[in-house]
């Protein structure tokens, strides 16, 4: 119970800290929005290791309350107020409750989650600042060249990592999947649109480290 305590606090903390930066113009909406993913993700990647999975449950249903709540009386703008149209602060933890009920191994978890925060959210902060000009649409969404090798690279080295430092947790990480599994995971960031990139990237991670 204090695990999940202390878990909710840091992720209101940050949330926080993220919202007064915005509201005092010190970092623009979509970055604001982008770092929050990277943190918060960065830190919920590691939460079986000190909570059971039913209590990740509960905390993701409570995001998803918080977020809809958010979006209703406009309370976190730092994470709501961009241009684009998006649903990822609901997909979000609807993805940490899949993962968290269907999850075998606290590894996938882990990677599975990583590559929503690390990987995605990099893609956006790259792509944002460095491929504005050479750019592709993807159901009328704008996607760059620079933001999806970012994914690319970025999975691949969580992919490697974890190979690396637990090479027998999962049997089905072997080498071919270290190289397949983050192509998949760009071609899906790229057409998981609206956002839904939060709940697919996840899910893939999670279906092809557990039966493939």
């Amino acid at each position: 119970m204090l695990g999940t305590i202390i878990s909710l606090l840091i992720v209101l903390l940050v949330l926080i800290v993220s919202e007064v930066s915005y509201r005092k113009k010190l970092i623009h909406a979509e970055t604001s929005r982008r770092l929050v993913h990277i943190l918060v993700d960065s830190f919920v990647a590691f939460w079986p290791y000190f909570m059971s999975y039913k209590q990740i449950e509960i905390i993701a249903v409570a995001f998803l309350v918080v977020n809809l709540v958010s979006i209703k009386f406009h309370i976190f703008n730092s994470i709501h107020k961009v241009k684009r149209l998006t649903w990822g602060e609901l997909f979000y933890p609807l993805g940490i409750v899949f993962i968290a009920m269907f999850s075998p191994v606290k590894l996938v978890f882990t990677i599975a989650m990583l590559n929503v925060g690390i990987a995605d959210g990099l893609a956006g902060l790259i792509g944002e600042k460095f491929g504005k000009k050479k750019v592709y649409k993807v159901f009328n969404q704008t996607k760059t060249f620079a933001g999806t090798a970012t994914f690319f690279i970025a999975a691949l080295v969580i992919l490697l990592v974890a190979k690396l430092v637990e090479p027998n947790q999962i049997s089905l990480l072997n080498w071919y999947a270290v190289l397949y599994l983050p192509l998949i995971l760009a071609m899906t960031e790229n057409f998981g649109v609206y956002g839904s990139d939060d709940f697919l990237v996840p899910l893939i991670t999670l279906v092809v480290l557990s039966w493939f």
